[in-house]
């Protein structure tokens, strides 16, 4: 049997029925909403009752329909929404401003209110513009919590509370005037004793809009051995760059299994709960403008990719170089798109400084391969590359976990400031034959603007060669050296290694090749008199 509800007076007469029959409930609503809060859909003042949004007398939260504030963009229009406490002495994870409600999105089996949801979609998505107020909230609350704008559920009979699913947190860092915004994502991964929180994006400024995007998949089964539920938040600057992202998965345990209210089933998302308990009532928390949600099916919900990201197979480790590239490839189960479109897709740390990252789609060129060059090195160290979860997505726009690796770290050596050095002896020149005596001790110097340790990674070779070409002709060998070799200058900053070279090599053409620990060689050419 399916109730088609057109009323709120007519919804609690149906959902009575239902709980009494224990039929799913079919609500044929809407499966998208858009609103900017213009009149004369919206009307200054309290928002209770107008277009579906409102909350209840109790409530911790609500809404008051105000001028839009100033500096807002054009496109905005005239009016905003403004949360606002309303009742800080209560408080309870639901029960706060809810949105205008579309059709369910859930997994199957999911409820509405206690009510069995027939078929739910199993895609949500929302977006809305916020702005934290101009002048920092200092919470009362220890974290510096003072607002949250959370999708949830809630029952389409007047008295039910909406019930947020997960937690998007705006927190004031440092709970003083001088703090800066932060947004976290907040939910329980395994079991009720096993809550998870990432920061998504910090040091944003009061008095400034941002973006927040919201995607859910779901996904059926509780607390499944592999990724189930996905959701994922993205947040942009008023350009539309993207500032920052995080993607929480399995969110069954307390949303799903009842230890907050909700029964044994899973619950449905079908709005928004926007959420604060912080200072006086009627404290401004935020502004609210530009809403959207919509609710969609997806062809594989529950298929996440997942990525590794190691070494380049022709990456040299260690790496050297002045203004060079370190390259990873990054490898996903299954093609994806927008991989490398936010320099937050690639996490680096490391000991080297690197900064920058090029992310270019190589060859087979179906979506699942990648290279990633990084850049920006500013000391010798390592240089590590990983990948969040949620910077690329699938074609059902499930976005991925994050990335695992076996080897994702490269060493990056500073070439040395390298020059040979002379005084009042042998000036030695590249690439040209240096005549030297047979037998005689000859000492190479050379400058690596200042002490490095060991200069050597191994031991100086000499080898036979042409004297017209300097083609080799004999294998290279380690050469004889006096003790202590090399030797350092602090006086005149130079290295010196004394070669003992043979008599029998008169007439000859060799090569000295030093093997340095920046990775690099330097050659020498001599002849034997």
């Amino acid at each position: 049997m399916k109730f088609i509800v057109f009323r709120k007076a007519t919804l609690s007469v149906a959902i009575l029925l239902l709980w009494l029959t224990n039929l799913p409930l079919e609500i044929f609503a809407q499966t998208s909403y858009t609103t900017g809060f213009e009149s004369p859909t919206f009307v200054s003042g309290n928002v209770q009752g107008q277009n579906g949004w409102g909350y209840l007398s109790n409530s911790p939260t609500k809404g008051v329909i105000e001028t839009a504030p100033s500096g807002s963009p054009a496109s905005f229009g005239a009016q905003s929404l403004a949360i606002r406490t309303n009742n800080v002495d209560f408080f309870g994870v639901s029960n706060h401003l809810y949105s205008a409600l579309i059709d369910p999105a859930g997994e199957t089996g999911s409820t509405i209110g206690g009510v069995l949801v027939a078929a739910p979609y199993n895609q949500y998505n929302a977006s809305f513009y916020y702005q934290a107020p101009a002048t920092p909230v200092i919470s009362t609350r220890a974290d510096g919590r003072f607002a949250e704008l959370n999708p949830s559920s809630k029952g389409t009979a007047a008295g039910d509370p909406a019930n947020r699913y997960a937690q998007i947190r705006v927190i004031n860092d440092t709970n003083t005037a001088a703090g800066k915004v932060r947004l976290e994502i907040g939910w329980y991964s395994v079991s009720t004793s096993t809550f998870t929180v990432a920061t998504v994006v910090q040091n944003l400024n009061w008095g400034e809009w941002y973006r927040f995007d919201y995607s859910i998949s779901f996904c059926d089964g509780l607390n499944g051995a592999s990724p189930n539920d996905t959701f994922k938040i993205t947040i942009k600057d008023i350009n539309g760059s993207i500032l920052g992202m995080a993607v929480g998965s399995t969110w069954e345990a307390a949303y799903k299994t009842g230890s907050f209210g909700g029964g044994t089933t899973p619950r449905a998302v079908n709005g928004f709960d926007l959420w604060s308990q912080t200072g006086p009532n009627n404290a401004l928390v935020g502004y609210i403008d530009n809403f959207s949600e919509s609710v969609t099916n997806t062809a594989n919900p529950c298929m996440v990719p997942d990525v590794t990201i190691n070494q380049a197979a022709s990456q040299s480790d260690p790496a050297t170089g002045t203004n060079i590239s370190i390259h990873f490839t990054a490898q996903f189960s299954e093609p994806v798109t927008g991989f490398g479109n936010s320099q937050t897709d690639v996490n680096l740390s490391g000991t080297a400084g690197a900064t920058t990252t090029v992310v270019s789609q190589i060859a087979p060129f179906d979506g699942t391969t990648y290279d990633v060059a990084v850049s920006g090195m500013t000391m010798g160290g390592t240089v590590t590359a990983s990948i969040p979860a949620g910077a690329a997505q699938d074609v059902s726009n499930n976005p991925n976990i994050a990335s695992t690796s076996t080897d994702n770290t490269v060493t990056y050596v500073v070439p040395y400031s390298f020059n040979w050095f002379y005084y009042s002896e042998l000036l030695l020149r590249e690439n040209v034959l240096n005549q030297v005596t047979a037998g005689s001790n000859v000492t190479i110097k050379f400058s690596l603007n200042g002490y490095k340790g060991n200069p050597y990674s191994s031991p100086p070779t000499s080898q036979l060669i042409s004297c017209s070409t300097f083609a080799p002709i004999g294998p290279a060998t380690v050469i004889n050296r006096f003790a202590p070799d090399p030797y350092y200058s602090a006086l005149y900053d130079f290295y010196q290694t004394t070669w003992q070279t043979q008599a029998n090599w008169k007439y000859t053409c060799r090569n000295l090749t030093l093997y340095l620990t920046d990775g690099t060689t330097k050659t020498l050419y001599f002849y034997f008199k």
